[in-house]
């Protein structure tokens, strides 16, 4: 990308400017540093003050159009810049790209062939080009939308701030992923940091800093092993710069002590996204090390007989590409590799693709880009399944979101419905007056849908113990119970679309006696 454009999540080096201070300066040095958040704060205030300014108008939609809440903000500021005298080239180009975000695919197009037909610059003009061939492979995804659900997590896991690259185990009882909701006074930016949840009683309880990963500077994780044992951290620390570590969570937690991969895996060039095999005997990683076929490619290395690793082998151009790709991850049988893609077929930046293994002559097939809307405008990293294939979990900036990015559950609608084990308990009377119920009751337990009201099946219960159970997929149902000596109860309830195997317990509901 351009020079001046930086890492999206994180300034990893920023000026010791004085907090609070709002000087074109200052505005200038943070933008350079592509700490657009407090940019933008600054350049607000300026423009308040003087909105005829070009720089400040220009700067603002540019500032809109690195951050990840909402980039369609962008087009009032380029389009009022591009009109003012002494604006930088530029701004067709940021205009073209911002366009995107409104739907304004042919205005998209037409300000950045005018950006290619003024720049000089053979590097820029490519760089127009790939987006004006983006546009086209994003017609062709979005006129054949992927049928998927998305499920914001909610509050006790997304921020007003970005929360991404979420990792799951396959049978969905943690998760770990990476918040920017942490201000650092002393870089004037949030920094990232490793944040872990547990899943219990059907939802995600509130998320926690791992303390034993992060830092006062920025982590990363950027990957997991495809049987859960193992996760990789990516820190920025001074003695730990950009390389990969790998962190044992076996026992459940991320309290193991993280250990850097050592050579030939890391290296003086950069090292990102990492994943193990089923076996544990194959890593695959990203890496920007001289001899790639682009920018950031995968390689693969083999675990040794005394358990090092072997010397990695780019994993070839049917997977890497003159641009950047990062975040592979084994599906749970290793057939499988996804991975982050600016190449390809991407409709704009980074696009999430899956690639076939070819058992028979030890390749990996061609990359297919997983569609949108799983895939859009904005950079889309990784995707973590479940167990189950109708389930899994990505980042994305959407209108419902709380801010930036959030973490999302997919339901593929395609895929079939889990069922889960519905249990109770049935009682007469009250919780401070139950009484035990007998087969002269007559009980009779049956499941309707809500919506339809059609019968879904007639349970069983114990009479010694008042417990029912029944086998059910997600949806909204009426329970209905009748019996010879209380009045019938109806009680409506939903089980949420969800991974397969949970529980979901209705708990104790107490059934009236007919009065005589």
């Amino acid at each position: 990308m351009f020079s001046r454009v930086l890492m999206l999540f994180a300034s990893l080096a920023l000026t010791s400017v004085c907090y609070g201070q709002m000087t074109p300066k200052n505005a200038d040095e943070h933008f350079q540093m592509g700490n657009y958040e407090q940019a933008l704060k600054i350049y607000e205030r300026l423009y308040k003050q003087d909105s005829t300014n070009t720089e400040y108008t220009y700067r603002i939609g540019v500032c809109h159009l690195n951050l990840t809440y909402d980039r369609a903000k962008a087009v009032p500021f380029l389009e009022k810049a591009s009109t003012m005298k002494g604006v930088s080239n530029f701004v067709w180009f940021d205009l073209g790209s911002a366009y995107r975000y409104t739907g304004q695919y042919d205005k998209a197009k037409e300000n950045i062939e005018k950006f290619i037909g003024i720049t000089r610059d053979n590097y820029e003009k490519a760089q127009a080009e790939l987006m004006l061939k983006q546009l086209e492979n994003a017609k062709v995804l979005m006129s054949k939308p992927v049928n998927v659900k998305f499920n914001n997590l909610g509050g006790n896991i997304n921020s007003e701030y970005d929360d991404f690259y979420p990792y799951v185990d396959i049978k969905n009882k943690w998760m770990i992923y990476n918040s920017r909701r942490l201000f650092s006074k002393w870089e004037e930016a949030r920094i990232v940091n490793v944040h872990n949840a547990v899943f219990k009683k059907n939802e995600w309880k509130r998320s926690m800093r791992s303390k034993s990963v992060n830092s006062a500077e920025n982590n990363y994780i950027v990957g997991k092993s495809s049987n859960d044992d193992f996760i990789f951290i990516k820190p920025y620390r001074y003695e730990i710069y950009e390389d990969i570590m790998m962190i044992d969570v076996t026992k459940g937690n991320i309290g193991a002590r993280p250990v850097v991969l050592p050579e030939p895996v890391n290296t003086k060039d950069e090292e990102s996204g990492a994943t193990l095999s089923p076996t544990g005997d194959t890593l695959i990683f990203a890496s920007a090390r001289k001899g790639g076929v682009g920018e950031l490619d995968l390689y693969m290395s083999v675990k040794l007989p005394d358990n090092s690793w072997g010397t990695p082998v780019n994993i070839g151009n049917q997977i890497n590409t003159p641009y950047n790709e990062d975040y592979p991850m084994f599906s749970s049988d290793g057939k499988s590799l996804y991975f982050a893609s600016q190449g390809h077929t991407s409709m704009g930046g980074y696009d999430i693709f899956v690639s076939k293994f070819n058992q028979s002559d030890g390749t990996w097939g061609a990359p297919r880009n997983l569609g949108y809307p799983i895939n859009n405008f904005y950079d889309n990293y990784t995707i973590c399944y479940t167990q189950n294939s109708r389930y899994a979990y990505v980042a994305d900036v959407r209108p419902e979101g709380l801010g930036g990015y959030d973490i999302y559950q997919l339901v593929f609608k395609n895929e079939e419905k889990s069922i889960h084990l519905l249990k109770g308990i049935i009682s007469k009377g009250s919780v401070s007056a139950k009484q035990q119920l007998t087969e002269a009751d007559s009980i009779q337990i049956s499941i309707y849908n809500e919506q339809t009201n059609e019968l879904v099946g007639k349970y069983k219960i114990d009479y010694s113990s008042g417990r029912y159970i029944a086998a059910i997929f997600p949806g909204t149902y009426v329970l209905k119970v009748e019996s010879a000596t209380c009045k019938t109860l109806n009680h409506k309830f939903t089980i949420p679309d969800m991974l397969a195997d949970e529980e979901f317990d209705l708990g104790e509901l107490f059934l009236e006696a007919i009065s005589n």
